[in-house]
């Protein structure tokens, strides 16, 4: 299944840990996209990036976290992401933006023409959009804190299978 550009089918969490948070592995991942979000909250700023595997096979979603008041590593760690790429992320054509889908707000690679683009979220998305923005040579898209965080947990539900569980007083945990 696609989505927002990623074939997340047979997503999983990754068993060993590649820092403070659990890789996802995307086995089906084929196209080479440089994806790069970030929540800049008041005390951490939260990096999401997806890598390619070994001759574009595969993908990982990469999770890291900066202290705020540190925010230009933060910066430093988002350009070398973006200069280690050799397809940026691009802003899609306002035109291609409607009657799309899950798709429509996705990051896509390869399209000429277009000014490189980083998603971001939380308060400091709007106090550091200048900062990004002058320092990474990108678009920052500011997107809506709570509509990401529902779109996350869909992704999470639906496609990295065993990962959210719920529970119910008349029924022991399940998973």
């Amino acid at each position: 299944m696609m989505f927002g550009g990623i074939n997340s089918a047979g997503a999983s969490i990754d068993a060993m840990k590649h820092g403070e948070a659990s890789d996802i592995l995307l086995p089906n991942q084929t196209e080479r996209v440089q994806k790069v979000a970030v929540d800049i909250g008041g005390s951490l700023a939260k990096v999401v990036y997806l890598t390619s595997g070994p001759r574009s096979q595969g993908g990982r979603l990469h999770f890291t976290a900066f202290e705020t008041d540190n925010v230009e590593n933060c910066v430093a760690f988002i350009r070398s992401l973006l200069d280690s790429s050799s397809q940026a992320s691009t802003v899609p054509n306002q035109d291609q933006d409607q009657d799309q889908g899950d798709d429509s707000d996705s990051q896509s690679s390869g399209q000429s023409g277009h000014a490189p683009v980083i998603m971001a979220t939380g308060g400091g998305a709007h106090r550091f959009r200048d900062l990004l923005n002058r320092e990474l040579g990108v678009e920052i898209r500011v997107e809506d804190e709570m509509e990401s965080l529902t779109a996350g947990l869909n992704f999470l539900i639906r496609e990295v299978a065993d990962e959210v569980f719920t529970y119910s007083e008349d029924r022991p945990m399940q998973f």
